[in-house]
């Protein structure tokens, strides 16, 4: 038997199919109608299936919500918020525990911080524990540099498969010190500028971590503040096909004209919007099908990651883009679409790289790089 269980949390459980069945399910991946379907599965084994069975076992998992379907859409909107997935795993649940432990985080940097506005900031999605070096000093440059900054637009990574280049969703994001409130205005300005669905994956906001950390952080900064916040919460998808086949990724169907909608929207409100890429950079060694590193690979990969990121403090994204084109992607970034995005949209001088951090695991049989950076608005 094979068994689907959602990822997403849409649904708790698992749902229990034949192999047979699962063979007919994974077929129709968009690609095939149901006849194309039943064609190739009778190809594939030899048996025939009516089309009645199969539009019974369709139905089947609709109801059970396992694949996308009017069942599983009116579930999603019936989600009057997207819950904290990962509060009391990757942070404490429990609001005052997580005051101590987020002051207890920030108070590891002890770097001086300008109060100038932020405009845009680049922190890690990876375990808060292990990044946390480089969340210090990104939240504590935003923390010093609020400005009159009251919306921001989080950019995380959709490490599920997603159909379009970019996911929104409207819902509030529950935190443990409350709810963050989108920003509805700019959201369907997005919605309004782009040419395709940016809510036909948005199933993928429910499980993330890449937006979550970064709204925990804001729940945060909106108590010290005194004052609300909103957030435009957007996942990335892969621009893996632009690295391979070495062209811009203005040129993956709906990148361009979503960019130019949110660079518009980010215009119209001048000095209030802040761009923030939760974004990974390397993933390398055994953890990720690789040999293990060691000291002199870890050095080589340190100086590819900072000539990536000496563009990406320049603001120069097709240039930082290009450093991945070079290696045709082998450095596994886990952010490349989110850092790229935030980079078209910002305006202004070159910003600081405050931190560049290597997650080694036991033995430095694996890594995973991040970095914290901040863009300061023009005085």
């Amino acid at each position: 038997m094979i068994a689907f269980r959602d990822t997403a949390g849409l649904v708790s459980g698992v749902v229990m199919v034949r192999p047979a069945a699962y063979m007919l399910i994974s077929l129709l991946d968009g690609t095939r109608s149901k006849q194309e379907a039943l064609a190739e599965f009778a190809a594939r084994t030899g048996a025939r299936v009516e089309l009645e069975t199969l539009d019974v076992l369709i139905e089947q998992l609709e109801q059970a919500l396992i694949i996308d379907g009017p069942p599983a859409r009116q579930a999603l909107a019936a989600m009057s918020e997207r819950p904290a997935a990962h509060a009391g795993s990757a942070y404490p649940a429990e609001p005052d525990e997580l005051v101590r432990f987020l002051d207890d985080l920030l108070a590891s940097d002890r770097s001086p911080h300008p109060p100038t506005p932020v405009s845009g900031l680049l922190a890690p999605h990876i375990d808060l524990r292990r990044g946390a070096e480089s969340y210090a000093m990104a939240y504590n440059s935003l923390i010093n540099g609020l400005g009159e900054n009251d919306t921001f637009v989080v950019l995380g990574i959709s490490h599920a498969p997603c159909r379009q280049p970019f996911i929104l969703t409207r819902k509030p994001f529950e935190t443990p010190f409350g709810l963050i409130e989108p920003d509805l205005d700019l959201i369907q300005e997005l919605v309004q500028g782009c040419d395709f669905d940016p809510f036909q994956d948005e199933y993928n906001h429910l499980g993330e971590h890449s937006v979550e950390f970064q709204n925990v952080f804001l729940a945060y900064l909106e108590q010290l503040a005194g004052r609300r916040l909103k957030t435009v919460p957007i996942l990335c998808g892969s621009f893996h096909e632009a690295i391979i086949e070495r062209k811009s990724p203005l040129e993956i169907p709906g990148v361009a004209s979503f960019l130019s909608a949110l660079r518009a929207a980010v215009q119209r409100r001048p000095g209030r919007v802040c761009l923030i890429a939760g974004a990974d950079l390397a993933h390398k060694g055994v953890r990720f099908g690789e040999p293990p590193l060691d000291r002199e690979l870890l050095g080589q990969l340190e100086s590819a990651d900072l000539e990536s990121l000496r563009h990406c403090e320049q603001g120069d994204y097709e240039a930082f883009f290009a450093t991945h084109q070079a290696d045709r992607g082998e450095r596994n970034y886990c952010g490349t679409s989110a850092i790229y995005t935030m980079l078209h949209c910002l305006e202004g001088p070159p910003g600081v790289l405050h931190r560049y951090q290597q997650c080694n695991e036991p033995g430095e049989i694996s890594t995973v790089t991040v970095a914290a950076a901040t863009y300061y608005r023009v005085p």
